[in-house]
């Protein structure tokens, strides 16, 4: 994994941290993974880009946590296997039922393939295998909230799952 650089900003020259503005002021995030380096490091590389982020161990949290703030919740990144409560599909379905509009970003430590987000079958979902970057997890929120419709997003992840590789 890549050296962690809280300013790190993809629409920036290198070394702009200090001083200059964040791109995605006004978007909110619900992350909820139960590993702590995890969700701190996503925590810190999403609030330097300018994104309120909540953030919960757990689902039950995550589900305090939305009923609690009164604003839009643009995105929700969830670990997709997160014991005890329900796992991150569960509690994407949970949430939608009072914000529909709520697009979802799984993470996992288990691959895409391996049958964990199979069962999503969602076009404003989104999946990040870990470990990711700093860099991995911002340019995939970025191109997940930009997405108007499902083929916007198919074709940006595709790009970026390009250039991963």
């Amino acid at each position: 994994m890549q050296p962690f650089n809280y300013d790190y900003n993809p629409g920036s020259p290198k070394g702009a941290g200090e001083g200059a503005e964040a791109p995605h002021n006004g978007y909110t995030i619900l992350l909820v993974d139960d590993d702590d380096q995890v969700s701190n490091l996503a925590h810190a590389s999403l609030a330097a880009q300018g994104y309120q982020v909540l953030a919960a161990r757990d689902s039950d949290q995550a589900l305090r946590l939305s009923d609690e703030h009164l604003g839009a919740i643009d995105l929700l990144i969830t670990d997709q296997v997160m014991p005890p409560f329900m796992s991150g599909h569960e509690l994407a379905t949970c949430l939608r039922l009072l914000r529909p509009d709520l697009k979802v970003l799984y993470i996992s430590g288990y691959g895409a393939t391996d049958g964990v987000v199979d069962e999503v079958g969602d076009a404003f979902a989104g999946f990040l295998a870990k470990p990711f970057s700093p860099r991995n997890l911002v340019d995939k929120v970025a191109a997940l909230i930009a997405a108007e419709d499902p083929e916007e997003f198919e074709a940006e992840e595709e790009e970026v799952e390009a250039e991963e590789e």
